[in-house]
Formats: C-alpha cells, structure tokens, sequence
C-alpha cells in the first residue's frame, strides 16, 4: 500500500513523516521500480546512443570533503602483466549513491526503525542494492537552464534553494511528466562551474563539504519538497551538485537527508556529470531515457559509486 505523504504517520511530538510501517525491505523506495516499470524503460530505448553519469575515480571533487581523498591507485606490474591496487578509497568520493545506512534518525534509528545491531548484521547495506541493479526511466529536470531562460540563474557560489516550483517549471518547458518508479535527476549547473575553476580555485576549496564551508545552490530541505519528491512517485533523485540539497545546511530548516534517506527510504545521487547529458537531451528535444546504475557489492556499505549511464 502506498499512501500520500499527507497520510503517513508522524512521530509524536514532531511533524515528521515516515514509510517505516509501509516497507520493511532494505530497498526502500526502489521497491517502486517494479517489472512494469522496467518494460516500459526499456521502451525508452531507440537510439542506441548512451552517456556515463560519473566523474572519475580520482577526480579533485573528492578533495571537497576534509576526510577524503583520492584513491591512491598503485599498478603491480610485473613480466605477464599487472594488477591493480586501491588504497584510501572513499566510494561516496565522486559520482555516487547515499545509501540508506548513510543517515539515521537520532535515537529513533535508520530506516525501518533499525538499531546499530541490525546494521552490523547487513541491513541496509548498499549491496543489497546490487543484485537486481537499478535499471529504470531517468528523467531530467534542467533547472539550471530554465532558471536561467527566466533571468534568474542559479548562483553556483550561494545557497540558492531550488524549490517544488522550479522543478515543476523546468519539467513543464521541456515537456516531461513524470511516472512511478522513475529516477530524477536534476541539473543545478554546479559541477559544470566546478569544472571551469583553475586548480588553484579548486585547491582552495579543499576541505569545505562541512557544515558552513561550502556554499552550494541545491533543492530546499523543507517538508514540501518531501512531500513533492515523495508523492510524485520517484524511485530516488540524483542530481550534479554536492549534496542534491543546498548548502549549507540550515537547523531551522532541517536536513533533507534525514527526512529521504533515513524516513522515507529514498536514496539520493549526488555529484552526477549531467552536462553532456543535458546537451544532447536539448538537441533531441528529449528528457527522459533508460537509466541504469550498479551499486558496488559492498557489504554494509553506506554509499557507492553510482556506475550510472543514459540510455537513449
């Protein structure tokens, strides 16, 4: 059964939604990508043309977070040939998925209502994610562009929220509706500003993903975005900016996170390369493609990188 966001319980004492008396799998609102769902995105699939979702491995992006770094990539080579090694890999680095053991919901728990203890034993772990891999309809919002046409472009150095309005805007201009189960991604331009600083303006922004360092434009965190990512059926939403919500984060806000990941099960994509993706769906006149990710077979992995490719 799948109520409105409206009919879902609340904890008491708070006005916060959650699916954990609806689902009791660790696949959260990926359960939403039935059989269906995938003959039909299958569907989507007439040109044959495709484009990868991620940044590499090794990409300076990873150097945003004070705890990361890129993986140290050591060759062992010798006479019939080589083998690779991967020291201080962070898989939520670069292009990646938040898992649903990424965030809990304070003394409350993860998802579901799960305790530390069911997590040592696998629960929520991203690689229960990876059996049947994530194979759906993608759908693009380029809010960037459309913010943009209207004479307010998203400013890639503030906290600029993207809100409901926006998004429903920018799927309107391009004709795009969307469906259960599908995955959306929405283009905030950030990583394509990224891309264009010089190495020392990215150098100085070593270390800043941390509460009040970075200034990134993102969705709003409030209870209406919520109730819209989660009543419009979505699978999980991805999008190129650090954190698909702005930052920083506001505690009078709330955390956008918290309310997706931790109680309504949905996963969230972050740092998605959707440039070249967004190029060619303008071109084409056409937003919405097979999308197709495999998570890492991680055990008790809470994130991944997103291994995801547009399939036209």
């Amino acid at each position: 059964m799948v109520l409105n966001y409206e009919d879902l319980p609340t904890f008491d004492g708070t006005s916060d939604k959650h699916a954990w008396e609806l689902d009791s799998s660790d696949r959260g609102t990926l359960n939403r990508i039935t059989d269906q769902v995938r003959q039909a995105a299958a569907r989507e699939v007439r040109l044959g043309r495709s484009f990868a979702l991620g940044l590499p491995l090794n990409h300076a992006v990873t150097t945003l977070s004070p705890d990361r770094n890129p993986p140290l990539h050591v060759e062992l080579v010798d006479r019939g040939g080589s083998d690779d090694k991967l020291d201080n890999f962070y898989p939520q680095g670069a292009s990646h998925w938040d898992g649903l053991r990424h965030i809990r919901y304070g003394r409350h728990g993860f998802y579901g209502g799960l305790q530390q203890d069911h997590l040592e034993n696998g629960r929520l772990g991203i690689d229960r994610l990876a059996p049947e891999g994530i194979f759906t309809r993608g759908v693009l919002a380029d809010v960037a562009a459309m913010r943009k046409r209207s004479g307010t472009p998203l400013d890639p150095t503030s906290r600029d929220l993207i809100t409901t309005e926006d998004i429903e805007n920018a799927l309107e201009s391009q004709g795009s509706q969307l469906r259960s189960g599908d995955i959306l991604i929405i283009r905030t331009g950030w990583l394509g500003w990224y891309e264009g600083l010089s190495a020392a303006q990215k150098h100085h922004l070593q270390g800043s993903l941390t509460a009040g360092g970075l200034n990134s434009p993102g969705v709003s965190p409030d209870t209406k975005m919520a109730q819209w990512f989660w009543d419009s059926g979505l699978a999980a939403v991805a999008a190129d900016n650090p954190a698909v919500e702005a930052l920083p984060i506001e505690k009078e806000e709330g955390f956008l996170h918290r309310r997706m990941l931790a109680l309504l099960g949905m996963p969230f994509g972050e740092l998605w390369a959707v440039d070249e993706l967004a190029e060619f769906c303008a071109a084409h006149g056409r937003y919405e493609f097979l999308l197709v990710s495999v998570p890492l077979l991680l055990p008790k992995g809470s994130g991944s990188p997103a291994n995801a490719i547009a399939v036209f």
